[in-house]
């Protein structure tokens, strides 16, 4: 969660900053790294709040950091496309100006004319949009009815409910108990909770995680001790993926909650 916290705050620093100099017209935006050819510091600079922009997004929302569902793993993959793309934001300027101060003219040739001069500005319309579009449609998929699976038989591996458990200790997932259900140490028997729509029972045995004895997800799958437990699962309860130090934090969680 700490490292999750920095890359944020890195982030947005260096956004916040290339941002204020390029409304406040800083004189060192202007400023000449190389004379011949000309490299303003603006271009080196620019890129890096350029870059900034969409880790701010990836980092500051536990859905494209932290997914989970399948729609979530789709946005994450597609954010990560324009965290690459923006790195690539300096060379691709160069290839297409020919030039390190990313300078246009008329020319018949395609490298530094008109048509070089467009696609540039696509490509940065893209890069600073589409980070964008891809919060407004997760926002968008937060509220949609889930569509329940008509595979009565498909079961929730271990491991997925063992990350959204994981994701609980380090603070990236929210999770509310079900009704009567509460923390209460070693007088605790049995712990129900939502987390993203997942509804997981564990069994607690003398204020310890025991095992988890069943989960019903939002698309319908469900699983218990017995499915996990059996030969065909290898015998792997979700909490057999969690080492000490996880543990100890989600029951950390469940006490301060």
């Amino acid at each position: 969660m700490l490292k999750k916290q920095l890359y944020l705050s890195a982030a947005t620093f260096v956004f916040v900053v290339v941002l204020s100099s390029l409304l406040m017209q800083a004189k060192i935006l202007t400023y000449p790294l190389l004379n011949d050819p000309p490299f303003p510091f603006g271009n080196l600079l620019i890129a890096f709040g350029v870059l900034a922009w969409p880790c701010m997004f990836f980092f500051g929302f536990s859905r494209f950091y932290y997914p989970i569902t399948h729609a979530e793993h789709t946005l994450s993959k597609a954010l990560i496309v324009i965290i690459i793309l923006s790195l690539c934001w300096f060379p691709v300027g160069y290839l297409l100006s020919g030039n390190l101060g990313f300078n246009y003219r008329s020319t018949p040739n395609f490298q530094g004319g008109q048509l070089a001069r467009k696609l540039y500005w696509y490509y940065n319309y893209a890069v600073i949009g589409l980070p964008i579009l891809i919060l407004m449609l997760s926002e968008v998929i937060k509220y949609l009815p889930t569509k329940k699976t008509m595979d009565t038989d498909k079961k929730i591996h271990p491991e997925e409910v063992a990350r959204l458990l994981k994701g609980i200790g380090e603070g990236f997932l929210k999770f509310k108990f079900a009704p009567s259900y509460y923390w209460a140490g070693r007088l605790t028997v049995v712990i129900e909770f939502y987390c993203k729509g997942y509804l997981i029972n564990i069994f607690v045995d003398a204020g310890e995680l025991d095992y988890v004895d069943y989960v019903i997800a939002p698309d319908g799958r469900k699983s218990n001790n017995d499915y996990w437990e059996s030969e065909n699962n290898s015998g792997k309860d979700p909490l057999d993926y969690l080492s000490e130090k996880d543990t100890d934090n989600l029951i950390k969680k469940f006490e301060a909650y």
